[in-house]
């Protein structure tokens, strides 16, 4: 196998690494971060508009003004309460990171490997590419993931003072 052969072989093999276990987490963050966008842009509309309708709506004459007054104000509430749990602006913010970090890494990674064409050990500045690559990938993975996992919490009632 001529020298170019080999070093093409090596870099594919390098290349199905990367393929099998970077970028499938970019891929994930690429495609997750639609509906926390599109939950937390929704609630929000439903609580703005339906807080600022709460006032005319218990001053109006409609004869089904007491139901659409509760109606209004559950969705209000549970809009709110559910947004404060699973926190969509976060995890919109948090995935949409992620994901655009993990394309940079990427990029980086395919100019080191064009870069390590020219060095006097390609095969070396490849592996080294390579490494760098997975070593920063799996920590902003996990670093994300622990960002995720310490902002959960289970809802709990209002304190009050004791007086």
């Amino acid at each position: 196998m001529s020298e170019t052969a080999a070093q093409e072989a090596f870099e594919n093999a390098l290349r199905k690494l990367v393929s099998e276990h970077v970028v499938p987490c970019y891929t994930w963050y690429s495609t997750h971060i639609t509906w926390p966008r599109v939950m937390f842009r929704t609630a929000g509309m439903v609580v703005v508009i339906g807080s600022l309708s709460l006032p005319a709506i218990a001053t109006s004459s409609l004869p089904s003004r007491n139901t659409l007054l509760t109606a209004v104000s559950l969705a209000v509430a549970i809009l709110s309460s559910l947004n404060t749990f699973f926190r969509w602006d976060a995890t919109w913010r948090s995935r949409a990171r992620a994901g655009y970090s993990l394309q940079g890494l990427l990029a980086t990674w395919e100019y080191g490997l064009t870069a390590a064409q020219r060095a006097d050990n390609p095969e070396q500045a490849a592996l080294v590419a390579t490494e760098k690559l997975f070593k920063d990938s799996f920590a902003l993975v996990g670093s994300e993931t622990d960002e995720f996992f310490a902002n959960v919490h289970w809802p709990e009632a209002p304190r009050t003072s004791g007086a």
